[in-house]
């Protein structure tokens, strides 16, 4: 693997520190377009320094859920160990095996109940969108009362009303957020969709070829 520095991280992503005892020939990081990144690599628990054995910094830490951030010339990204380590070894000849994902693999962990969108049903998400009118003192909802049809379908991404945007109604309450800038070509991409389960198999497996869009998080 080409040269990295891996920090380990609090939960909110801060840095603590960098990982030392790192192995840089156990070093691994495969980059996939569609799937999850996997970093791998061995810490030694104890390193020579001028002759005398110190313990690796953070090596303790260095366990299961915790976030890491790899950073180098053509990668930055934040990643989660998602499994636990392996320990083998004596007490002075410990080392640990260390397995993570890129960090959107948490996604993984979040589930969306019975999304509809854009499925002409009342309980689809387009006939229960509504926004507080400029006065403050009644709702705006989205069904014209005369034809009983959305006045707007749910787009891709939809910046000025978040409840007629899928991106957004699909990362809510995630703590994930939907980046700025993208092109209005892509937002306007309307489909329908009734689903179940995981965000990330939902943007990955479903969404991903139905928009043919390539997500980067």
């Amino acid at each position: 693997m080409d040269q990295y520095n891996i920090y380990i991280c609090k939960a909110d992503c801060t840095l603590l520190g960098t990982l030392t005892g790192i192995k840089a020939e156990t070093c691994s990081l495969v980059k996939n377009a569609m799937d999850l990144w996997e970093l791998t690599f061995d810490i030694d628990k104890y390193v020579n320094d001028n002759g005398t054995l110190t313990k690796s910094n953070f090596y303790d830490s260095a366990g299961d859920m915790m976030k890491l951030y790899i950073e180098g010339n053509d990668v930055q990204a934040f990643f989660i160990i998602d499994s636990e380590p392996v320990i083998r070894g004596g007490t002075f000849q410990e080392v640990k095996s260390i397995t993570a994902h890129s960090v959107e693999c948490e996604l993984g962990e979040m589930y969306l109940k019975n999304l509809k969108v854009n499925c002409g049903t009342t309980d689809s998400q387009e006939y229960l969108a509504c926004t507080p009118a400029p006065d403050g003192n009644k709702n705006y909802y989205n069904v014209n009362p005369y034809t009983g049809l959305p006045y707007e379908y749910i787009s891709l991404i939809n910046y000025e009303d978040t409840q007629l945007s899928l991106l957004h109604l699909v990362l809510q309450g995630t703590g994930w957020t939907v980046k700025e800038g993208i092109d209005p070509e892509l937002c306007r991409i309307k489909k329908s969709f009734e689903t179940s389960g995981s965000v990330y198999s939902f943007l990955m497996k479903t969404l991903s070829p139905a928009a043919s869009v390539i997500f980067e998080f």
